[in-house]
């Protein structure tokens, strides 16, 4: 006989705002043009940087009634150098010429942390809705050779110089709305979600990667799918349930799966009499997805100086933790 699933007691989790997916720290983020012939220190070229803004959403759930769900989107800014520009940095007139930047349209932007030994802000910008940032070219070049030592046959070198937070209203700017049932008997773990793609949550111009959106969860004693619909997959290593599902504009759908369980003898120590008992509670259901060519905010960055040029600019959003909180 089913039995409703008893629901787990509730934590808070609070994402910290430098908890940052890796994913663009460990990607080169250059250009065609950074793949060329090396810089000398006799090259007229300006020294060309890719720069990347990431920005993640994370979303913390009480249940299934959304008024009581909290958001949180924080972004890092990285700039990827040339291995090559080592070979400037020990010239003094490439050092004296700083490396500064802009940042522009701060308007949705709070709680800027720029990395203290690498960059500083500039006292004589006054303007705190672009803020000119310089580097520590000592500190640079410091930096740069260490990470050359670590990886001799690398052309570039990815450095996350700030993090920040971006202002919204929370649930109207969660993207994915999600609810979940579950029931178990003695051997089986069953699932129903709901799911609903809040497109407005979105910039317009996001380009979603692949137009798919990954839903998972995780049984932890499961074994194996009985059924699902759409068709699920199953990870034996993860004890992961999940499903690739098409994105579409403002699109709802369904999910369901029915998972084999591990069976448990345990002992009435009243009856003294073996009864099968469930082995797991419902777990998060989380949904992955990430998209380029917009962020969530719209901050934007220019150069500041001279003898430097951006050759690639990347935007990019990603989905992050959901966690559980508990209201009081």
């Amino acid at each position: 006989q089913q039995q409703q699933q008893q629901q787990p007691k509730w934590t808070t989790v609070s994402p910290s705002i430098t908890s940052i997916n890796q994913n663009l720290r460990n990607t080169p983020i250059a250009s065609h043009e950074q793949t060329m012939s090396p810089l000398t220190l006799d090259t007229m070229d300006q020294i060309p940087l890719a720069i990347a803004f990431q920005e993640i959403i994370h979303v913390m759930i009480s249940g299934n009634n959304q008024a009581n769900w909290k958001s949180q989107i924080v972004g890092e800014m990285l700039i990827s150098f040339p291995a090559s520009i080592l070979n400037l940095l020990i010239d003094p007139s490439h050092i004296s010429n700083r490396l500064q930047f802009q940042l522009k349209n701060l308007h949705h932007i709070k709680n800027i942390i720029a990395k203290p030994s690498l960059i500083t802000q500039n006292e004589s910008s006054t303007d705190s809705n672009e803020p000119i940032y310089s580097f520590d070219m000592t500190e640079l070049h410091n930096t740069l050779q260490n990470l050359q030592e670590k990886n001799l046959s690398s052309r570039f070198f990815n450095l996350n110089v700030l993090n920040y937070e971006v202002t919204h209203s929370d649930v109207s700017n969660i993207p994915i709305q999600i609810s979940s049932q579950w029931t178990r008997t003695f051997n089986t773990i069953s699932v129903n979600i709901k799911y609903s793609f809040n497109s407005s949550a979105l910039p317009n111009s996001i380009r979603i990667n692949n137009d798919t959106v990954i839903f998972y969860t995780i049984v932890t004693d499961g074994q194996e799918i009985k059924e699902s619909s759409p068709t699920a997959e199953w990870s034996v290593n993860e004890c992961k349930l999940w499903w690739k599902v098409p994105y579409v504009n403002n699109g709802t759908g369904n999910l369901s799966a029915t998972i084999i369980t591990m069976e448990k003898n345990t002992v009435d120590n009243d009856s003294d009499q073996q009864q099968q008992q469930p082995l797991t509670t419902s777990s998060i259901v989380n949904a992955y997805f990430h998209g380029e060519n917009a962020l969530f905010s719209s901050i934007d960055c220019d150069l500041a100086c001279n003898g430097y040029r951006i050759s690639l600019l990347k935007k990019k959003i990603l989905s992050g933790k959901c966690s559980k909180i508990k209201i009081e």
